[in-house]
């Protein structure tokens, strides 16, 4: 398939896990929100628009993915895929789900977790992603098995 591009994207900022007693249903804040639109206006200005997000299906992960769709000019309902193991899956279930859609796109956004996601951006980056705060964004240069390059790097602050 040649060269591909992989871009982690962690949620934008959540309530406070105390506001909300369900993990899986904190939403995103007015300033999460905030974040996830201005890093869509960036990738779409930088020209990284993917073919499909992947998405865990947590509320404000998939809060996250819906903004970032609107902004890419995706079809919210057709380009994500919300798989149930990126939400408190193992990290090797993270990989194996990005490598399989990787499989199908040239182009793909994984929003996730951390640490999860903060774990891969790092060893993915060879070290050079060493913060992952909310609405982080690394654009990885894939070569169809691993990570060969790190394109862009940016936090909301």
């Amino acid at each position: 398939m040649g060269t591909q591009t992989l871009i982690l994207v962690r949620h934008g900022k959540a309530v406070n896990s105390t506001d909300e007693d369900d993990d899986f249903a904190r939403s995103l804040t007015a300033r999460g929100m905030a974040d996830v639109r201005a890093l869509g206006k960036t990738l779409l200005d930088k020209g990284y628009v993917p073919d499909c997000i992947l998405s865990s299906p947590a509320c404000r992960t998939a809060q996250t993915a819906r903004l970032l769709a609107l902004e890419l000019g995706l079809d919210p309902d057709r380009d994500i895929v919300y798989e149930a193991a990126l939400y408190l899956g193992a990290i090797r279930q993270v990989e194996e789900a990005i490598r399989t859609q990787l499989e199908k796109v040239n182009t793909l956004i994984y929003v996730g977790h951390n640490p999860e996601i903060g774990s891969l951006a790092l060893h993915w980056s060879g070290g050079k992603v060493m913060q992952f705060p909310t609405a982080a964004c690394t654009v990885l240069e894939w070569n169809g098995t691993e990570a060969v390059g790190t394109l862009f790097y940016q936090t909301p602050r």
